[in-house]
């Protein structure tokens, strides 16, 4: 990339940076809506024009409370404020959650049988203190932990464990995409043992568990209508969970109350602050100022990138980075003329400036990625070969594909008001020129996108486009199957029609396999081929950027729980 078109793109995108309040690493919440299997769950930052379902439910204007929270005063004691994004909870009902907002109230009140141990993707024992599998992999053996209560005092069971899994599956919005198409039945085997079983094996279906999480049958029962039997109306603004905390409000579009639960099960975990007061701010100028004042303890989305060597200046604040999960690509078409040629669409990618683009587009706060795969999942290879960018590679490549002078023209699409997308296709513009190729980049919805994406004709395909990958459980599969298996293809996300017979069945071994060394094997294979394949230009690994007060001790970024915080771990010396 030349000189002057790398100052324009780094001017370009920190400007759009600071504007769109840091679009690179805030997702938009994702479609609640009719559960699919989790192979076509939809990729949080892409789905901001479709706005989650609420379970028909109403729109207080008022404060909400929640009479369970009256075992949990929380007059005097320590108090942490902190914001992770601009807009209001969709929902606090755990069969309903599926976004960063409302997932921080459910994290905070519900619990799962099993979960993501704190800053790692690891498993680990939760309402469930033991499992095991069945031989035929189709079955789960939970041994559920004693002595845990609901809010209200109902005590955990088997029972309860089966009532929350049958809402999930029945009501089949966001987190039922665990259970989509491989759910059978559970069975209850005594007061303190259920029997998870499956339809099929799935070697990720712990990876995904920690998304299911456990209601109390007496409250949804107490609250149920004839029209609504899951009492999805009253869920959308009370809780009753076994977490450790309770709500005492909800002031829509201002914040969200949580208050320590007393009598919370595990005291060693018990929650360390009295209270916790979750933040909507608009304005991330405003959100900056709060923090660097006091009167925000943490800042946890929508930081823009100009802005964190700014804040790492502050003694009063620290800034967490870490590596994510999450994946940028620039999706290929397998089909559209002249990238049905493999070897054109291999050409392109050695005209990508993948170096220039981390530096001058995400000012150095994001990695190359080694194949499709974020490098801290599970399974990733270490050894894949990371392409650079290569322009006499490009051109005798295009030579041997018959374009020794390119004089072709391709168009590249963004998410709209997308900065990274847009910087991606403006640093591609500048290579493929060098090359005779002219690129032009245009910006549109991502409902026209996927139409684009979701349609048997060619002349409607996209060349190339921007798509982000942030998969909704830390595991392989949450990489493969929606964006590059054959299934997913004009109803899914395969928009660029990659795949055949071979690269499907092992995507479906991988799936099904639950021996973690043969899925290693498997999802090593699959990442060479996609690279060998030309599937993507896989072009960035976008860090977790968070900031707080130097008084505040216990966050740990969780790759499982993209944009929350483990808030029971957060401490506040005041």
């Amino acid at each position: 990339m030349s000189q002057r078109a790398l100052r324009f793109v780094v001017i370009l995108c920190a400007f759009l940076t600071a504007l769109a309040a840091g679009c690179s690493s805030q997702p938009a919440a994702p479609d609640t809506s009719k559960a699919q299997p989790p192979a076509a769950a939809q990729p949080a930052q892409q789905a901001a024009a479709t706005q989650p379902a609420q379970a028909a439910a109403p729109q207080p204007a008022a404060a909400t409370k929640a009479p369970e929270a009256a075992n949990a005063s929380a007059s005097g004691g320590k108090t942490f404020t902190f914001s992770f994004t601009a807009n209001d909870p969709t929902t606090m009902d755990p069969a309903i959650a599926n976004e960063s907002q409302a997932n921080q109230i459910v994290l905070a009140t519900y619990e799962p049988l099993v979960a993501y141990k704190p800053g790692t993707t690891d498993i680990v024992p939760k309402l469930a203190t033991e499992w095991k599998i069945s031989d035929d992999g189709k079955t789960y053996t939970f041994k559920l932990r004693p002595g845990v209560k609901f809010s209200s005092g109902e005590p955990l069971n088997a029972q309860a464990v089966k009532f929350s899994f049958d809402r999930l599956n029945s009501i089949g919005k966001g987190p039922a995409f665990v259970l989509a198409g491989i759910y059978d039945r559970l069975d209850v085997v005594d007061d303190m043992t259920v029997n998870v079983v499956l339809k099929t094996p799935v070697g990720h279906f712990l990876s995904m568990l920690p998304k299911v999480f456990i209601v109390n049958p007496k409250f949804v029962q107490d609250h149920a209508t004839p029209d609504d039997k899951w009492a999805e109306k009253y869920l959308y603004d009370h809780v009753n969970g076994t977490g450790p905390f309770d709500i005492e409000k909800w002031d829509h579009n201002q914040q969200v109350v949580f208050v320590k639960k007393k009598d919370y099960w595990d005291t060693a975990n018990a929650a360390k602050v009295d209270r916790a007061v979750f933040r909507v701010i608009p304005d991330q100028s405003t959100a900056r100022l709060l923090l660097e004042k006091g009167d925000l303890d943490f800042w946890g989305s929508g930081i823009p990138l100009d802005a964190v060597a700014q804040l790492k200046t502050n003694p009063n604040v620290k800034v967490s980075e870490d590596p994510a999960i999450t994946a940028l690509y620039i999706q290929v078409s397998q089909v559209k003329p002249p990238l049905d040629n493999p070897k054109v669409r291999e050409a392109i990618s050695y005209a990508f400036d993948y170096k220039g683009f981390i530096d001058g587009v995400y000012l150095g706060h994001a990695e190359q990625s080694q194949g499709v795969m974020a490098k801290s999942a599970p399974f990733h290879d270490n050894n894949l070969p990371v392409r650079q960018k290569d322009l006499a590679k490009a051109k005798q490549l295009l030579a041997e594909a018959g374009y020794p002078n390119g004089g072709f023209d391709l168009e590249y699409v963004a998410v709209q008001g997308d900065p990274p997308e847009k910087g991606a296709g403006l640093v591609l513009q500048e290579g493929l020129k060098e090359l005779g190729i002219n690129l032009k980049v245009v910006e549109q919805t991502w409902p026209t996108m996927v139409g684009r994406m979701q349609t048997n004709d060619k002349n409607q395909l996209m060349h190339l486009y921007g798509y982000y990958r942030f998969p909704p459980y830390a595991d392989a599969d949450a990489y493969f199957f929606g964006p590059f298996h054959t299934s997913q293809q004009i109803k899914g996300y395969n928009g660029t029609f990659y795949g055949n017979a071979e690269t499907d069945a092992l995507m479906d071994k991988g799936r099904t396999t639950t021996d973690p060394a043969e899925r290693e094997k498997i999802y090593k294979q699959l990442q060479q081929r996609l690279l060998d394949d030309t599937a993507a230009l896989f072009i960035a690994n976008p860090t977790s950027i968070v900031a707080f007060r130097n008084n505040v001790n216990g966050y740990k970024y969780t790759p499982g729980w993209n944009q929350t915080l483990n808030l029971a771990d957060i401490s506040v010396n005041k």
